[in-house]
């Protein structure tokens, strides 16, 4: 059985789209932000701003880039960094959107606009890199004529 190039870049960017949508679902659309009176409202993720503090609650998916002010946690990062132990975090430490607390609830001072936060460069790296063909495939191509 021969299999052609183009099978496996197919296969390759059907992985890669697969992968992408899972990112795009587990992507939080809202936050609860600390207004001006100390209680949190929950917000759309685009009226997030940096400065903005951000409560995440246990077993929430971080919404944002930032810091922790407030709390300590236990942050599963697996569907970011492929690592599979979860890492305690503490004041001072930073946390990534995309992630997921897993035990104590935190409060976060947003570090990174909406659009600009780790899992939205993830999604659109895997979104150019979907489009372009390896190099090892292009010359595979021109190989197979």
């Amino acid at each position: 059985m021969r299999i052609s190039t183009n099978t496996i870049y197919e296969t390759g960017t059907s992985l890669m789209l697969q992968q992408q949508e899972n990112l795009i679902k587990t992507q939080p659309s809202t936050a609860m932000r600390k207004n001006e009176t100390g209680e949190f409202e929950s917000v759309g993720i685009e009226d997030i701003l940096v400065g903005d503090i951000v409560l995440i609650r246990p077993n929430e998916i971080i919404s944002v880039d930032g810091e922790i002010t407030h709390g300590e946690t236990s942050i599963d990062a697996s569907n970011i960094t492929g690592e599979f132990l979860a890492k305690d975090s503490y004041i001072g430490d930073k946390v990534y959107s995309g992630t997921k607390n897993l035990a104590g609830a935190i409060e976060v001072v947003v570090e990174t606009p909406s659009g600009e936060t780790t899992i939205s460069k993830l999604i659109k790296y895997i979104d150019e890199a979907s489009k372009k063909k390896a190099p090892v495939v292009k010359l595979a191509d021109k190989w197979a004529g």
